[in-house]
């Protein structure tokens, strides 16, 4: 062989291994994503300012997985899911820290009110 056609074939070679992104489409990932996107609209995230702004990053997150699965760049969608994932993860979280605040408050506003009846 000449020494162009290994070179050739080297090249033709490192371009194949650079494309990357070939591994199986995170078809898992993005389901697992979607449904904790779901359950974080389902406990209120949209109407936690703090929640909401997670629930925002997870859904981009998500359209842009899905553009990169289009393309094959299959391991970046991976992480980018799971990136989504723990970003809708976070959103419930607060959701829910927001709404057992609110609860505290109420209770203590009960207790303070029986206290003052009681002067």
């Amino acid at each position: 062989m000449s020494v162009f056609r290994h070179l050739f074939l080297g090249v033709a070679l490192c371009a194949l291994l650079a494309c990357g992104g070939s591994g199986p489409k995170p078809t898992s990932q993005l389901t697992a994503a979607t449904a904790a996107l779901r359950a974080a609209e389902e406990v209120g995230a949209p109407d936690e300012p703090k929640a909401a702004l997670y629930l925002k990053m997870s859904k981009d997150g998500i359209a842009n997985a899905e553009l990169l699965m289009e393309n094959d760049e299959n391991d970046k969608a991976k992480r980018v899911l799971e990136r989504a994932k723990a970003d809708a993860e976070l959103a419930i979280v607060l959701t829910r820290s927001a709404a057992k605040r609110a609860e505290a408050d109420d209770t203590i506003r009960r207790v303070n009110a029986l206290d003052d009846q009681d002067e």
